[in-house]
């Protein structure tokens, strides 16, 4: 019989597997909220380089323009995307399902980063949730900012600059 972990039974190795990855998630996704910057904090000039700044960045149409899923079929074209100027970032990208969820190990990877998934017309009308986490590698900093794109429109970004991790968030309603 075959435990995760190697402790206790399967069933509730199943159980104690279930709630570490659900704990991990909310880890993650609890910093998607951070603490807002108020209007002094970016205009002091004694404000420190390491603090969070959660913004959104202009949006070039050109950039965007991608071949997207059909309309009719019902599919949606999901885009996860960082970008930096430390070079390479450590990075994992979550897509939660109702039945499954498609898990990614943080792997560190050359910035600008994208990848693209699909969610079939059953998971795109259920609930659904995406999440991107990145951090600058090996004690690197600089800028480093996270998108999530549905059918090219953008659902969830952040930035950040100095060692701080950036996370971007999408629930589905």
């Amino acid at each position: 019989m075959r435990t995760w972990f190697g402790f206790g039974s399967t069933r509730s190795g199943v159980r104690s597997g279930t709630a570490l990855a659900a704990a991990g998630i909310l880890l993650l996704t609890g910093c998607a909220t951070g603490p807002k910057p108020d209007a002094t904090a970016e205009s002091s000039p004694t404000a420190t380089p390491d603090a969070r700044v959660v913004s959104e960045p202009p949006v070039d149409p050109a950039a965007t323009e991608s071949p997207e899923v059909p309309a009719t079929s019902g599919e949606r074209r999901v885009e996860f995307t960082v970008t930096g100027d430390a070079g390479t970032a450590l990075i994992r990208n979550v897509v939660v399902r109702t039945e499954t969820d498609a898990d990614v190990d943080a792997t560190t990877r050359a910035l600008p980063w994208s990848e693209s998934t699909t969610l079939s017309a059953a998971d795109a009308g259920a609930f659904h949730k995406l999440v991107l986490f990145a951090k600058n590698f090996d004690g690197s900093r600089g800028n480093l900012t996270c998108e999530i794109r549905i059918d090219g429109e953008i659902v969830a970004t952040q930035h950040t600059s100095g060692y701080q991790p950036v996370t971007c968030l999408y629930l589905s309603r």
